[in-house]
């Protein structure tokens, strides 16, 4: 899912802050904040609200890289309507998406046990630098 990554991009992408779009949403920058670092995912209807503001399909904020297909595009590479990189990279293509999801689930798995260190061995966490570090506000 790129829904975290997708909201800042096409935010910053459109010159809004978090508080000029929470404003919109009639949400707080703090929740705003949560989408996009992930920590939340946006109800349905918030979702949908983001996807008529920024014109895209909710297929697509939710299961599309579209900071990816926005550079792809500039170059004038549409590789989806493209039927001769199908044939001819469509194997790779979805060995590269298996490759992603791993390394997705990967990352959660090491993000489980990082948290599993600190919370059951406080001593080893200090020793590798997992202590937990002060979050500051909201990103703009």
């Amino acid at each position: 899912m790129h829904i975290s990554s997708n909201l800042k991009y096409l935010r910053s992408k459109r010159g809004l802050t978090q508080a000029n779009l929470a404003e919109y949403l009639a949400k707080t920058s703090a929740a705003i904040s949560d989408y996009e670092k992930g920590k939340a995912t946006p109800p349905l209807e918030v979702a949908l609200r983001l996807c008529e503001l920024f014109k895209v399909t909710l297929d697509d904020f939710a299961r599309k890289d579209l900071r990816k297909e926005d550079i792809l595009e500039q170059e004038g590479i549409l590789l989806e309507k493209d039927t001769a990189y199908k044939s001819r990279f469509g194997e790779a293509q979805k060995q590269l998406q298996t490759i992603e999801r791993l390394n997705e689930l990967m990352g959660l798995r090491l993000a489980e046990l990082e948290r599993e260190i600190r919370e059951n061995a406080p001593a080893l966490a200090r020793r590798l630098g997992l202590e937990l570090k002060e979050e500051s506000g909201p990103e703009e």
